[in-house]
């Protein structure tokens, strides 16, 4: 599955790389299209494939995904704003169908070996970024994203491949672009990227006391060096939309307020989300968003799909990508909790290629079938097709909507 391979590498690259100045959030929409026209042309190169291995759809890991969808599409329900409602809807069953294209055509040698030329890539233009802006942490840009966060979660996602590449090959390109995003991701001083890669390297060697000892040394030189990382400001202001959102939970556990709800539903408990104009659009935590937004089914199932894929990583017959993909799952977790991943189309296309290679690379039974069917294409292809078309239409909305509030700065109505 040669071609299917190099479609899923180049939709990867596109999902990281694709930058709009005439929307007002640059990379959210346009990245979400790409993944949505990946994702079709995967489908169909998998449905004109005459003999495809489909054993993913008998693991668990799968059953937990499609539990998580129904408990997305049910909130729609409770859903004051039907249309963020949908959006969020078609986007996770999105996911659920490229996950599933993956599993089935990835070549865990051949994605590795290209993500880490994107690393590599991505690690050279962030140094020049870096290098060339006069102030690092007030920078608006800085790589292929908006704001430092995104961009340093941005290159942890791509460091288990380098890893990966690193020690099963020994390569040294592999070894470099490792070392060239570590560099970026500490200069780049995210508080969050920082304790998720610390988590995760923890849990990953564990039983390596040396490992450990170095690590510890490099948290302690960290906090040496960088004074902004004992500024506790952000965490107290995250409590405060987490007690918030607490509220917004217990008063619908069951069925939540409704996929995209949370931005709709949340000002409605006041001013209490820190002294500034207008409100948080995000939780800053994925994984109570969801809870608040699908209810405690939709919560555990989002959970869920993380403890299963983790459990994967203890029977991959490559320990060497059971290791390097479980410090990347950890890494998106630790992440997700302070941050909002979930939202954007490249961390979880990243996230969900990892668990896919794990899939792949389980040792279970084979499911090869040699018919095609049209039920299964139609749906996949219709949910896809309506995912783009919302997607299309959002991105106008938002040309539209950077234009009103350029005019309005510029008080140029004319």
């Amino acid at each position: 599955m040669k071609k299917e391979n190099y479609i899923l590498i180049v939709g990867v690259i596109l999902s990281g790389i694709l930058f709009s100045h005439y929307i007002i959030d640059p990379t959210l929409t346009i990245r979400h299209i790409s993944l949505c026209l990946i994702t079709l042309v995967l489908s169909v190169c998998l449905f004109c494939r005459k003999k495809k291995d489909i054993s993913v759809l008998n693991t668990s890991l799968f059953a937990v995904f499609v539990v998580y969808c129904v408990t997305t599409t049910l909130s729609a329900f409770k859903a004051v704003n039907l249309a963020e409602s949908l959006n969020n809807i078609l986007a996770v069953w999105v996911l659920l169908i490229f996950f599933v294209c993956v599993a089935i055509v990835a070549d865990k040698e051949k994605i590795a070996k290209w993500l880490v030329f994107m690393g590599l890539g991505f690690g050279i233009y962030s140094l020049y970024g870096l290098i060339k802006a006069d102030n690092i942490l007030s920078a608006k840009t800085i790589g292929f994203t908006v704001g430092r966060n995104l961009w340093s979660s941005s290159l942890m996602l791509l460091l288990p491949f380098s890893l990966y590449v690193a020690f099963k090959n020994k390569s040294y390109i592999a070894i470099f672009a490792s070392i060239l995003l570590i560099v970026n991701i500490i200069c780049l001083q995210t508080r969050s990227v920082y304790l998720a890669i610390i988590i995760a390297t923890t849990v990953t060697v564990l039983h390596n006391k040396k490992l450990l000892i170095f690590l510890a040394i490099g948290v302690i030189a960290c906090f040496c060096m960088f004074d902004r990382l004992k500024d506790t400001g952000s965490l107290k202001l995250r409590f405060t939309v987490w007690t918030h959102s607490a509220k917004v939970f217990a008063k619908d556990p069951i069925l939540g307020v409704g996929a995209g709800n949370w931005k709709v539903i949340t000002p409605q408990y006041g001013d209490g989300f820190g002294n500034f104009k207008g409100h948080h659009r995000r939780a800053h935590n994925d994984f109570l968003e969801v809870f608040v937004e699908t209810g405690i089914f939709g919560g555990l199932a989002y959970i869920a799909l993380f403890v299963v894929a983790l459990r994967y990583t203890c029977r991959a017959r490559d320990r060497i990508l059971a290791l390097t993909m479980r410090f990347g799952i950890i890494s998106y977790m630790v992440f997700a909790f302070f941050s909002f991943p979930k939202e954007r189309a490249f961390h979880s296309m990243i996230v969900l290629v990892m668990i896919g290679l794990l899939v792949k690379d389980y040792p279970i039974r084979k499911a090869w079938i040699e018919n095609r069917s049209i039920k299964t294409f139609v749906f996949c292809f219709a949910i896809i097709s309506f995912a783009l078309f919302v997607n299309i239409q959002r991105y106008r909305t938002e040309l539209y909507g950077r234009k009103i509030i350029l005019a309005k700065v510029d008080e140029n109505w004319y």
